[in-house]
């Protein structure tokens, strides 16, 4: 088990930095189980920052499943394949999403994933791949009682501009 700590496969958190630019990266063949804190994976976060650009991006593989595995004991996890809070604006362009399972164990818990999640007083999300062709590219598997199981291709919090993708 990981204990309660965080993973981020890319982490840029500075509010100083004017502009954060991920481009051309892969997140991918990633298992993780135990009992995490809430919020406890994003696999690239971007947070707190001007402006950001991500573009290009592969998070896990929409070719082949079984990339990106959480697995969770506690009573709530979460995953986010690209989560982006900034300042100012925000474009989240052309990036492929898919293969990512979330878990949970806990008969009390729940399982959220979201492919992209946006907050930015100015958005633009265009673009992105998110699933692929392969059977439950992206799904959530739990024991609970309780309905608090979600899965969200695209959360946007702000004004934007969303176009062009595939879910």
């Amino acid at each position: 088990g990981v204990g309660n700590s965080f993973f981020y496969g890319i982490n840029a958190e500075n509010p100083f930095f004017a502009s954060m630019d991920i481009h051309n990266n892969t997140v991918a063949g990633i298992s993780i189980s135990g009992s995490m804190t809430m919020h406890s994976v994003k696999l690239i976060n971007v947070n707190n920052c001007v402006s950001a650009n991500i573009t290009g991006n592969t998070i896990g593989s929409v070719t082949s499943p079984g990339s990106i595995t959480y697995n969770s004991n506690t009573n709530y996890n979460m995953i986010y394949g690209i989560s982006c809070y900034t300042q100012n604006s925000a474009a989240v362009n052309g990036n492929t999403i898919g293969s990512i399972t979330a878990s949970n164990s806990d008969p009390s818990g729940g399982c959220q994933i979201y492919a992209i999640s946006i907050t930015a007083p100015a958005a633009i999300c265009n673009y992105n791949n998110i699933g692929g062709r392969i059977p439950n590219s992206i799904y959530t598997v739990t024991t609970s009682t309780i309905p608090n199981t979600s899965v969200y291709g695209i959360l946007c919090n702000s004004e934007a501009l969303i176009s062009g993708n595939t879910i």
